[in-house]
């Protein structure tokens, strides 16, 4: 990525390529979203999912865990990142899209003073983690992670992902996938009954989510009613010192419609971007990447359209660098 306002760093991001035009993994989108909100230059290397593990061990990356059905076999994913921006001869060498976003936040952090409750961070960067957040934003992570990426996504949509990979990672997935749930990938998939009960079990676990999010509502109501009874006021001075009254209705001013473009997408704080919107964005994505039109629409239209809404507003933070290393 190479524009105007970005910061001079210079980090390597190693994703994973499909046949669609743009990458699809949940857990390295939070990585690029996160990138790209904090104006930060990097470029991607594409790193065929068959291909981790040889690569990973090569450069250096760190494992995340234990490989499936072994006892201690390192387990290899990514994204990954490689930081040369402070040295090119010991660059900083990070696994595992947490800590990665975890360390970006510490290495290139926003200021607070930058959080203007009218813009929520869409101009100028603000902190991922608000102070006293981490424990919030990690049980969020939980939720989304074990509630609607691992527990229904695979059940519905595991041909979609096989599909949208490369030949040569198809292998690679096939065997995996094959290995972990004892039977032929064509059979892991719910059908019938079972497919709708997943979707079922999908959409209560999105409408879950929105019920703890709504919780935002009652303070977004107190401040939008703060400010249009401040607004209000400072038309009334205005109209005193003046000797025509215009009658325009102050709540409906252009400021205001601009605040409610923001604030209607409802981030997962409020009013402000925060980790845990990048989350939920990355799995958005995934999901429109790998589900047809028709349940893409179906996942949208839940809880009064919140997703969609999330997705749009994220659509600022969905670029891929130009400039690329394969």
């Amino acid at each position: 990525m190479s524009a105007s306002g970005t910061l001079s760093t210079e980090i390597t991001l190693f994703d994973i390529p499909t046949i669609h035009p743009k990458p699809n993994s949940p857990n390295t989108w939070k990585v690029r979203l996160v990138l790209n909100y904090k104006n930060l230059n990097y470029t991607t290397r594409w790193v065929p999912s068959s291909e981790i593990q040889p690569t990973c061990k090569a450069l250096g990356i760190p494992p995340t865990g234990i490989k499936f059905g072994t006892k201690d076999e390192p387990h290899y994913t990514l994204p990954a990142i490689i930081d040369y921006t402070r040295s090119k001869t010991n660059p900083v060498i990070l696994s595992d899209s947490t800590p990665i976003i975890e360390y970006l936040e510490k290495e290139y952090p926003s200021k607070e003073e930058n959080f203007d409750s009218a813009t929520s961070g869409l101009q100028d960067p603000i902190p991922l983690f608000p102070r006293g957040t981490r424990a919030f934003h990690a049980l969020m992570e939980n939720f989304i992670a074990n509630h609607i990426l691992l527990s229904n996504i695979p059940r519905l949509y595991l041909m979609g992902i096989y599909h949208g990979k490369l030949p040569a990672d198809q292998i690679d997935f096939r065997r995996r996938m094959e290995n972990r749930f004892g039977k032929p990938l064509e059979e892991i998939e719910a059908r019938g009954e079972a497919r709708e009960k997943a979707w079922k079990e999908l959409e209560e676990a999105f409408g879950k989510l929105d019920t703890f999010l709504k919780k935002n509502q009652l303070e977004l109501e107190d401040d939008k009613n703060s400010e249009l009874l401040r607004s209000r006021g400072h038309a009334k001075v205005e109209a005193k010192a003046t000797t025509a009254h215009t009658g325009a209705d102050l709540g409906n001013s252009p400021e205001t419609k601009d605040e409610e473009k923001v604030t209607n997408c409802d981030w997962v704080m409020g009013r402000r971007v925060s980790f845990s919107d990048f989350v939920l964005c990355g799995i958005l994505i995934f999901l429109r990447s790998i589900c047809e039109d028709e349940d893409w629409k179906r996942i949208t239209s839940w809880n009064g359209g919140r997703w969609g809404k999330m997705y749009s507003a994220c659509e600022r933070w969905m670029t891929v660098d130009s400039t690329t290393q394969l």
